[in-house]
Order: structure tokens, then C-alpha cells, then sequence
């Protein structure tokens, strides 16, 4: 009986630890407060990393769609740069569809100087007005190659 307590408890002991570690990892963000200018460690940010979104400063994005576009960033994050702030800079949409155009914030930050191809992230969306719901995606993926039907050619 000592055994399986001492087991247990040890056990328990090696999930607090990893517990507690899996919360300490810095992020980029916590690096650069924590980190002189000359260390050269590139931390990238974790992929359950919550994203920060501008929906205002460049382009007005309805309400209506916020969620829908946090959403197509979130599930999609495969296809995006390794940042975790982004701005939407271009939204146009009608009753029935959505197309914006995301870039990460820092590139606004620095004037658009660095600006690489990577960078520019579509993301296209339909609205079900029997339901209510708009379903959002970035280009690139399965489900944006879907709701592209729908969306008009420009």
C-alpha cells in the first residue's frame, strides 16, 4: 500500500510539473520584455497562441462578421505568418458574401516596408440568411476553395 502511494504520488507530482512548465514557455512577446536586444533567440509564437485582430484602424469590418473572420484565422493558422496581431486592411461583402484582406500588424507599424508576399492573407466568407451564420476561410485552404463558389469574381 506505501508503494502504490508513493506511485501515486509521484505520479501526481510529474503532471504538476508539466503542468506548471507548459505555462511558463515564453511566448515572442514575453521573450522581448525578458531578453536583451543582443540575444539572438527567435522564439516563434505557440500555435494555440490567441490571436489579437484590428477590425477598425484600416478597414471597418461589421460586427456580423468579426467572429467569422477570428474564426477563418484561428482554423487556418497553418496558412498564416508566424505573427499572432493582425489587421484587417480591405473588407467588401453584399447580403450573401465576404472578402478581406488581413496583414500582420507589425507590417502597418513599419510603414509597409516590409511587406513580403506571405504577408497578404485573404480570407472569403458566405452568410446563410435562413440561419444567420456567415462561414468564413483563408484562401488556400479546402473550405475557401468551397465557399469561392459564391463569391463573385472581381
Amino acid at each position: 500500500m506505501t508503494i502504490n502511494l508513493i506511485s501515486a504520488f509521484r505520479v501526481a507530482l510529474a503532471v504538476l510539473i508539466l503542468a506548471t512548465a507548459a505555462h511558463t514557455i515564453p511566448t515572442q512577446a514575453h521573450a522581448a520584455t525578458c531578453l536583451s536586444p543582443s540575444t539572438a533567440l527567435q522564439i516563434a509564437p505557440r500555435a494555440d497562441s490567441i490571436l489579437q485582430i484590428d477590425f477598425d484602424s484600416v478597414a471597418q469590418v461589421p460586427i456580423t462578421w468579426r467572429e467569422s473572420i477570428r474564426a477563418a484565422l484561428t482554423n487556418d493558422r497553418a496558412l498564416l505568418p508566424q505573427d499572432t496581431r493582425f489587421t484587417v486592411t480591405a473588407f467588401r461583402a453584399d447580403q450573401l458574401w465576404m472578402q478581406s484582406f488581413v496583414v500582420p500588424t507589425r507590417v502597418i507599424e513599419t510603414g509597409w516596408e516590409d511587406l513580403g508576399d506571405s504577408d497578404v492573407i485573404e480570407i472569403v466568407g458566405n452568410s446563410d440568411l435562413k440561419f444567420g451564420m456567415q462561414t468564413s476561410a483563408v484562401r488556400g485552404s479546402e473550405k475557401a476553395t468551397t465557399l469561392m463558389v459564391k463569391t463573385p469574381k472581381y
